[in-house]
C-alpha cells in the first residue's frame, strides 16, 4: 500500500461540487486542518479523548471527500462500526443532518447506503462471523468506526483486501487497555513496513466546546481510568477501585428525604442463578435528567423458586408505590424471559403499578462509565436505606484478570446489586450525559457544538 493522494482533487461531478462548496463554510479546527493535510496514508487513524472533533470531521468532509475522489474507480467501498444501528448512529445520521437525504441515505436491507451517489457497505465488525462478507471482495475505501471494538480476525482481513492503488483505511477510536491488540498493531506497524499516519487527541484539542462543558467533563472523569482515555486520550489499565469519589466520600453521595422534583421512577432486576441473587432497584430521576437517586432496594438469595419470588416482586413494587406515589417501568434481565413472566403475571393479577420490560443491557463498561461519569459530577445520590447499593459502590474493583470488566469473585464485589441499578437508568443514559451541555447553553445545536 503506497502514499494516497490529496483526498479532493478536481471537481468533476455536481457532488463534488457541493462538497466543495460547502466545506468552505465549516471552520475547522487545527487538529482537523492537521489531519486534512497529512491523513493521506494508506491507513489513517485517530485516536484519543472524546468530544474532540475527530469524527466531526470524518462525516463533514473525509467520508464523503474519500468516496467521490474514488467514484471511478475500481472496487467497493464500506463503512465499518459494531452494528449497524451503531454506523447508522454514529455515522450515517449526522452525516444525514449535514449533507441530506439525497447525499446521504439510510441502510437498505441489503446492508447498503446511498452516500454521494455511491453504494457503501455498511458492516458490522465486532464478530468474527462477519469475515465471510468482506473475503473475496476488493476495498477501495474503508471507514471504521469505534476501531478499538472491531474484531482482530475481521480487521486483518480489512486490511488484507485494501488491495487497490487508491485503496484507504481511515479509522477512528477511544484508546482501551495498553495491551490491547490494536496497539500492538498500530506500534509495530511501520516496522512491518506499512503506510500509517495515527493522530492523537485530547480533550483540549477542540475549542468549539464551551470551557465548562470541558470542565465538568473533567471533574466528573477525574481520579478514574476514563480521564486517561476519555480526556488525555492515552491507552490506560482499568485498576483498583472503580467508584474512587463514592468510595473515598460515601456521606457525600448519601441522603435521607427524596428529592422533590423526580419525573421518572424506574426499577431495574437482577436474577440470580449459581449462588447469586436476586436483586430489585428502584431510581428516581430529577427534572431535566439533572441527578439520579438511588430509592429502594431488595436482594433475595437464589434457592427460591419463580413463584415465590414474583410474591417478593409484588410486596417491593406495593412498597415503592406507597412510599412514592408512582407509576414505574420494571427493566429485567433479559437472559431470564421465563422468570420474567411469572413476575410480570403477578404483577398484573395484582394490579401494581408497573410494566415488565427486557433491559438494555448494554456493554458492562458502558453502564460504569455513566455511574462514574454521574458520582463525579455530584448528580448521583442514594438513600441511606439501601445499604447493599452503598456498600457494593464502596467496594467494587476492577478485575486484574478481564480487561475492563469488574471483579465478580462471589464476594468482593457485590455485582448483583449493581446490576439491578444499571438496568434501571441506563436507557436515559444519552439524557442524562446530555444534561450538562443542554443546561449551559439551553437549545443550542449539540451536532453543531459537540464537535
Amino acid at each position: 500500500m503506497k502514499p494516497k493522494s490529496s483526498l479532493v482533487n478536481e471537481i468533476e461531478y455536481s457532488e463534488e461540487e457541493a462538497l466543495a462548496e460547502n466545506v468552505k463554510a465549516i471552520e475547522f479546527t487545527d487538529k482537523q486542518w492537521e489531519f486534512i493535510a497529512k491523513g493521506n496514508h494508506a491507513l489513517n487513524f485517530k485516536e484519543g479523548a472524546t468530544r474532540a472533533g475527530k469524527t466531526f470531521l470524518d462525516f463533514v468532509y473525509t467520508i464523503p471527500a474519500r468516496i467521490v475522489e474514488r467514484k471511478a474507480k475500481q472496487g467497493l467501498a464500506f463503512i465499518f462500526g459494531v452494528s449497524k444501528s451503531s454506523i447508522e448512529r454514529n455515522v450515517l445520521s449526522p452525516m444525514r443532518a449535514k449533507w441530506g437525504q439525497k447525499l446521504v441515505s439510510g441502510i437498505s436491507s441489503d446492508n447498503t447506503a446511498q452516500i454521494f451517489n455511491e453504494t457503501v457497505y455498511c458492516i458490522g465488525d465486532s464478530k468474527s462471523s462477519q469475515e465471510a462478507v468482506i473475503r473475496g471482495t476488493d476495498i477501495k475505501y474503508a471507514y471504521m468506526d469505534e476501531a478499538t471494538e472491531c474484531n482482530e480476525d475481521v480487521f486483518m482481513l480489512i486490511l488484507s483486501r485494501l488491495d487497490r492503488e487508491c485503496s484507504v483505511l481511515d479509522a477512528t477510536y477511544n484508546p482501551k487497555d495498553p495491551n490491547h491488540w490494536l496497539k500492538k498493531f498500530i506500534d509495530t506497524a511501520k516496522e512491518r513496513g506499512l503506510d500509517i499516519w495515527v493522530q492523537h487527541y485530547t480533550i483540549w484539542d477542540n475549542p468549539t466546546l464551551p470551557q465548562q462543558f470541558v470542565d465538568n467533563l473533567c471533574k466528573s472523569y477525574m481520579g478514574t481510568v476514563f480521564y486517561g482515555r476519555y480526556i488525555l486520550g492515552n491507552w490506560e489499565n482499568a485498576e483498583g477501585v472503580i467508584y474512587k469519589k463514592f468510595a473515598d466520600h460515601p456521606e457525600k453521595y448519601i441522603i435521607d428525604e427524596a428529592p422533590k422534583d423526580i419525573m421518572i421512577y424506574s426499577c431495574g432486576i437482577d436474577f440470580g442463578g449459581n449462588m447469586s441473587k436476586h436483586t430489585f432497584v428502584l431510581s428516581g430521576i430529577t427534572r431535566m435528567y439533572s441527578s439520579v437517586v438511588v430509592l429502594e432496594e431488595e436482594e433475595i438469595p437464589d434457592r427460591i423458586d419463580a413463584v415465590e419470588l414474583a410474591s417478593r416482586f409484588v410486596d417491593f413494587c406495593k412498597r415503592c408505590e406507597k412510599k412514592y406515589h408512582c407509576y414505574f417501568e420494571s427493566n429485567y434481565d433479559n437472559a431470564d424471559p421465563v422468570t420474567a413472566r411469572t413476575l410480570s403475571a403477578a404483577a398484573i393479577k395484582n394490579h401494581c403499578r408497573t410494566e415488565l420490560l427486557p433491559a438494555w443491557k448494554s456493554e458492562i463498561l458502558t453502564r460504569i462509565q455513566l455511574i462514574v461519569m454521574l458520582i463525579g459530577s455530584d448528580r448521583f445520590h442514594v438513600m441511606r436505606n439501601c445499604k447493599y447499593v452503598i456498600n457494593s459502590l464502596k467496594s467494587c474493583v476492577w478485575s486484574n484478570k478481564e480487561k475492563d470488566t469488574r471483579l465478580d469473585d462471589g464476594h468482593t464485589n457485590d455485582i448483583d446489586i449493581l446490576d439491578a441499578l444499571e438496568y434501571s437508568i441506563e436507557k436515559y443514559r444519552n439524557k442524562l450525559l446530555d444534561y450538562e451541555f443542554v443546561g449551559i447553553n439551553k437549545g443550542a445545536d449539540l451536532y453543531e457544538s459537540f464537535r
